[in-house]
């Protein structure tokens, strides 16, 4: 059931054998109505993997390659086509925290760093403890600029000043010096009490 919400990496056509246990169980008493508890859970069940087909097709275009290449480097046109999902679902489940962590992931991925803020601030205000949207959150308020209110999350990252050291060298050579400068300042205030 797990595989169903947040594990899309090892869910796999097997995964309906974990209801064969139900099917082989004794059959309700006769005064039960079992069509009153069958439906409901499984329009339950049907609605929970509709609403996990992106993030499971989202996983597989991420790992395609793996492990020459990583998921962040995947080419965000090929995950554009997946946002249209996880906005349709936000119209159903506005706090629906895949859907805002993977379109703060997608915006991140485009450079489109306001957007990924937003989404990522309402999938950490929904789930504070989940490390992912945490530290997606953090650097995504330094490339906006907001170190000051990324500090709290990044003091909480024990890679932060490794990975600011190289994002200060790695923006400038993609083009990009503000978001390396930002990087340094970022480094910068977590150094200082």
């Amino acid at each position: 059931v797990h595989g169903l919400f947040e594990a899309p990496l090892y869910s796999s056509p097997a995964l309906p054998l974990l209801l064969l246990p139900l099917a082989l169980a004794p059959p309700p008493p006769a005064q039960a109505h079992p069509r009153r508890v069958l439906l409901p859970l499984l329009g339950f069940v049907l609605l929970a993997g509709f609403l996990q087909l992106p993030a499971t097709r989202q996983a597989r275009i991420e790992l395609h390659g793996w492990p020459a290449t990583r998921p962040e480097q995947t080419a965000p046109q090929r995950l554009a086509p997946l946002k249209p999902a996880y906005e349709r679902t936000l119209r159903l489940l506005p706090a629906h925290f895949p859907s805002r962590y993977r379109l703060g992931l997608i915006a991140l991925l485009e450079g489109d760093f306001s957007t990924a803020a937003r989404h990522l601030e309402a999938a950490v205000q929904r789930k504070p403890e989940h490390p992912g949207a945490r530290k997606a959150l953090a650097y995504t308020l330094v490339w906006n600029g907001r170190i000051a209110e990324a500090l709290p999350l990044l003091r909480t990252l024990p890679e932060a000043r490794q990975d600011l050291q190289h994002y200060a060298r790695w923006w400038p050579t993609q083009g990009r010096a503000k978001l390396g400068e930002r990087a340094l300042q970022a480094l910068e205030a977590l150094a200082s009490p």
